[in-house]
């Protein structure tokens, strides 16, 4: 894949763009794709080089994957090696439930997250990777994004700004109402790739388990490798030792069948992930993904809610693009409250007894014998609402 820049920094503060769009994740490439190809002229702008490692659970649910169907995306997926998702085994103190998938499929976030940039490319939208973006004021007609790149700092224009630069993104720390902070009772993300561990792990299964230190998943991706995703009670994210003891502490406590040689791995970590900032929009400028607060989702929530958050946002940014209002501020505000928020209350619930393991235990309990109504939830997270009639 042909990731590199379209231009540099400097053809790209020589004009007003009509959409910046700073974050090249799944929100943030979605975005940029569907926009031009409506025939926005849009700007993409990511600090990282692409392909790039992202610390993932690598799960795109049966919803997301008819998100990128309806947008002709989903070849993408098959052409990348994704592995269909059937079911979801998870383990507290060796006791085994398990719930079947509605659909979706298991591919790394640095083949998918490439794969929709390069979408985004031959769509229309302009690639500037390697560029960090500090959010500046808003000025007659535009917005000002203060890039930096290696030495060079400039400034650019854009009519609107979309910041989709995940849950810890730089972009809006100059504007307090904007920035995110953690909640107190907030796990942070650990991950890392690994071989298969025994001949056993079957592809298309998630193996979940819990501990008292938080929980952990592993799931086959494309090139036999498996994805490792956890949230642990406490670590720290620069420390590749305190990650791969916090881990291998749920994984052993939670009496997994399958345990890879975690000391060999690679560990990376986040930040806390649990948080919500005051306010996700404000004058020509619209927060979407990550970057709009986040929650631990369960078995691939989280790319719906950065696939479906860009499609909510498009009608929004054009308007803006075209005329901009102070309404519109309030109206992407309770716009994203009513798609997004609310159907986030369900995988709220099944992570605050992840958090618990003698709730999770007893859940597990009742699950195998049938007795607790997981499924239903399960399938209501894994697909698309239903227009009301």
């Amino acid at each position: 894949m042909n990731l590199a820049a379209d231009l540099d920094i400097q053809e790209a503060a020589a004009k007003t763009w009509e959409v910046a769009v700073v974050g090249a994740g799944p929100a943030g490439a979605f975005a940029a794709q569907q926009l031009a190809q409506s025939g926005v002229e849009v700007l993409l702008i990511d600090k990282q080089r692409f392909p790039r490692y992202k610390v993932c659970g690598c799960c795109i649910n049966a919803h997301a994957v008819e998100i990128l169907t309806n947008a002709g995306l989903f070849d993408i997926l098959r052409e990348h090696g994704a592995i269909d998702l059937e079911s979801c085994e998870v383990y507290c103190k060796g006791q085994r439930g398990r719930v079947a998938l509605p659909g979706g499929l298991a591919l790394s976030r640095e083949i998918f997250d490439a794969a929709l940039v390069h979408e985004a490319k031959p769509a229309g939208a302009r690639f500037l990777p390697e560029t960090k973006a500090a959010l500046g004021p808003a000025a007659r007609g535009h917005r000002v994004l203060k890039l930096s790149q290696r030495q060079t700092e400039l400034e650019i224009h854009a009519r609107v700004v979309i910041g989709a630069d995940g849950l810890t993104g730089t972009l809006r720390n100059a504007f307090a109402e904007l920035a995110s902070q953690p909640a107190q009772s907030s796990f942070f993300g650990v991950g890392s790739v690994a071989s298969l561990p025994s001949p056993q792990f079957r592809p298309g299964v998630i193996y979940m388990g819990c501990s008292k230190g938080g929980y952990a998943g592993m799931v086959q991706i494309e090139n036999d490798k498996i994805a490792i995703a956890a949230a642990l009670a406490y670590a720290s994210e620069k420390n590749p030792r305190t990650l791969a003891a916090g881990i291998a502490r749920v994984l052993e406590e939670a009496e997994l069948p399958f345990r890879p040689a975690l000391e060999t791995l690679e560990w990376r970590g986040t930040p806390a992930l649990t948080r919500r900032p005051k306010r996700i929009s404000t004058e020509r400028f619209f927060a979407i993904g990550d970057a709009a607060g986040y929650i631990e989702p369960f078995t691939g929530e989280g790319i719906v809610w950065a696939l479906r958050s860009a499609l909510t946002a498009i009608p929004f940014v054009q308007r803006g693009v075209r005329n901009w209002t102070s309404t519109l501020e309030q109206e992407w505000e309770q716009r994203y409250d009513a798609v997004i928020r609310r159907r986030q209350i369900a995988c709220k619930a099944l992570t605050a007894m992840l958090r618990r393991p003698i709730l999770f235990e007893g859940a597990v309990r009742l699950l195998q014998k049938h007795w607790l109504p997981v499924q239903p939830i399960i399938n209501y997270l894994h697909r698309a609402p239903q227009p009301k009639s």
